[in-house]
């Protein structure tokens, strides 16, 4: 696994989830106008290339990094936090075709009551569309669930009902 450009990334807590972090190339902080080249390099050693693209990049850098992965037969996950207008999220999409889009829309935490309890995990609404979808498909999720791990709600439901 290769990410770029996420700085904050909880090294400890990926490794709770599972990320061999030996087999992990890590370039927190690249510099943007070589972001397109790291993230290509990084793809020649990669199975999975996680990176956060930069604020502005060229069209051909673009292409270039498609190329790279695509040619690697890697798979490539932008990842962009910043809440968008659709205007901005145009202007950041220029020149990439993602096969699938997730966006995340946070709900609630769990586990809280009022002014007291514990946090148990976090519900969040999770939005799929793209080439490779159908149609749009929309799924609420806990992060993580009961067990651990990332559960749909209605699952969750299903399992406290049922225990």
């Amino acid at each position: 696994v290769g990410m770029v450009g996420l700085v904050s990334l909880g090294l400890r807590a990926a490794a709770e989830y599972g990320l061999a972090l030996d087999r992990l190339v890590l370039v927190a902080a690249p510099p943007e106008r070589q972001w397109a080249e790291i993230v290509a390099i990084v793809a020649e050693g990669a199975e999975l290339v996680i990176a956060r693209p930069p604020k502005r990049f060229m069209p051909g850098d673009v292409r270039r990094v498609q190329a790279r992965v695509g040619s690697r037969g890697a798979v490539l996950i932008l990842v962009d936090d910043r809440r968008l207008s659709a205007e901005a999220e145009a202007d950041l999409g220029v020149g990439w075709s993602p096969e699938v889009r997730l966006a995340t829309h946070p709900l609630a935490w769990e586990g809280l009551g009022e002014g007291h309890g514990r946090l148990m995990g976090r519900r969040v609404a999770v939005s799929v569309s793209g080439r490779r979808s159908t149609r749009p498909h929309r799924v609420e999720l806990l992060l993580p669930g009961p067990k651990g791990a990332v559960v749909a709600v209605s699952n969750v439901t299903l399992l406290r009902q049922a225990g």
